[in-house]
């Protein structure tokens, strides 16, 4: 899978460093839950998509907008496609020695941000820049944010990520220093691309929360980081930005403020322990008491177990508790609709209810891609399914068990 080199960097660093951060592993060791308390449902699979046959991602009846990528990175150019509910796909054009691929939609989807990165990442004098494209007429617009080659290219001075879409005209940028590690907050207007500064964040774990590519989260109004604002405060903690009072709030220790090793790519890469917070921004889930060494190829830290509590460490209770503690840090990610969390154990991923506790595990052959706006729904690999060289998805219900293969060859996918 040929993605940008925002996520590649981070995808090397977990090849790099898999013992130290379980959240990167994908092993396919069988799962060690109790009988009693962990439920899988029933596996129901229909047939196989063969690579010229489109597959909805969206349930009957949807209007959603999503787009994806299909083709494998081993077979040079990719194409990118847009769906609406689920008619025709629609290609979005790029150059021959280009790949586009889908990030996030505007709040109303009428925006794409994109990033078109080159087919060559030997060259060193290429590099991958954030691009809109309109969703009604397919039309792409250039911008100017763009990162250098992370193996092998020019030192960065400066490192962009965008964070979230403010509404349907304007998104959030991230500005990472190289001289201070500060992170400037911006925000876009679109079309026109003018940029208003909103903070300088001083420190940022770009590397903690995997659910964005800036490590920092748009909650109700407010910017979520791990971090800190002055380094007197001995590590990083989860901090609040309101974006309207402009108040930065500091709630729960997260760990150690180190670095997440980059021995493979030279991006930024600062790290704490991993977290995610809910959509509504009331819950927290972290590792306590967090890490207390950087991450090394040679040193993994005992394992400890993840939690959920408030914002500021209030209530906390432990997460998955029938799974065995796992050397390293894995992450838990919420579930659009908050009602669950996700995460993995032995390279299997296990559901939680937040309600009443109730665990449910997946298959051990389908490993973790990512959520769908379809409640009980998410986007998995199938580590099983024929030829290797292309990447096979599976719409996953764990509530139900049901299995949707997805067009073989397709990945990335984002919806509105």
């Amino acid at each position: 899978m040929r993605i940008p080199q925002w996520i590649t960097a981070r995808s090397l660093l977990c090849l790099a460093l898999v013992l130290a951060l379980t959240g990167c592993a994908t092993s396919q060791t069988p799962p060690k839950p109790t009988a009693t308390a962990i439920a899988r449902p029933p596996t129901i699979t229909t047939p196989k998509a063969t690579g010229d046959t489109f597959v909805c991602a969206n349930p009957p009846g949807s209007q959603r907008f999503y787009a994806y990528v299909l083709g494998s990175y081993l077979h040079g150019a990719q194409k990118t496609y847009l769906v609406h509910g689920c008619d025709a796909p629609l290609e979005i054009s790029h150059a021959d020695d280009r790949n586009y691929t889908p990030l996030a939609f505007s709040t109303d989807a009428s925006w794409l941000l994109i990033s078109d990165d080159p087919i060559d990442q030997n060259n060193t004098n290429l590099t991958s820049c954030l691009k809109m494209v309109s969703t009604s007429s397919r039309q792409v617009i250039p911008t100017s944010f763009c990162n250098p080659n992370p193996v092998g290219g020019p030192t960065w001075e400066q490192w962009y990520a965008p964070i979230a879409w403010a509404g349907p005209n304007s998104f959030y940028l991230s500005t990472v220093s190289a001289k201070n590690n500060s992170v400037q907050v911006s925000r876009v207007s679109v079309p026109s691309l003018a940029r208003t500064q909103i903070t300088t964040l001083t420190w940022v774990a770009e590397m903690a929360n995997q659910t964005t590519l800036s490590g920092i989260a748009l909650r109700q109004n407010a910017l979520f980081y791990g971090g800190y604002m002055s380094s007197s405060e001995g590590g990083a903690y989860l901090h609040r930005y309101d974006l309207a009072t402009g108040a930065d709030t500091r709630f729960v220790r997260l760990g150690l403020a180190g670095t997440g090793g980059c021995q493979v790519a030279d991006v930024p890469c600062s790290w704490t322990g991993p977290w995610d917070i809910s959509p509504d921004a009331t819950k927290l889930t972290y590792h306590n008491p967090g890490p207390t060494h950087d991450i090394t190829d040679t040193y993994v830290e005992p394992g400890q177990p993840l939690y959920l509590s408030a914002p500021d460490g209030s209530g906390a209770q432990k997460l998955f508790p029938a799974e065995p503690t796992e050397s390293g840090f894995n992450a838990g990610w919420f579930s659009p609709d908050g009602r669950y969390i996700a995460a993995g154990y032995n390279g299997v991923m296990v559901f939680e209810r937040l309600t009443d506790g109730a665990l449910t595990t997946a298959p051990s052959a389908l490993q973790w891609s990512g959520w769908t706006p379809q409640s009980g729904v998410v986007v998995m690999y199938d580590t099983t399914a024929g030829d290797t060289t292309l990447i096979h998805l599976d719409l996953y219900n764990y509530l139900t068990g049901a299995r949707t293969p997805l067009q073989t060859g397709t990945h990335n996918y984002v919806w509105a």
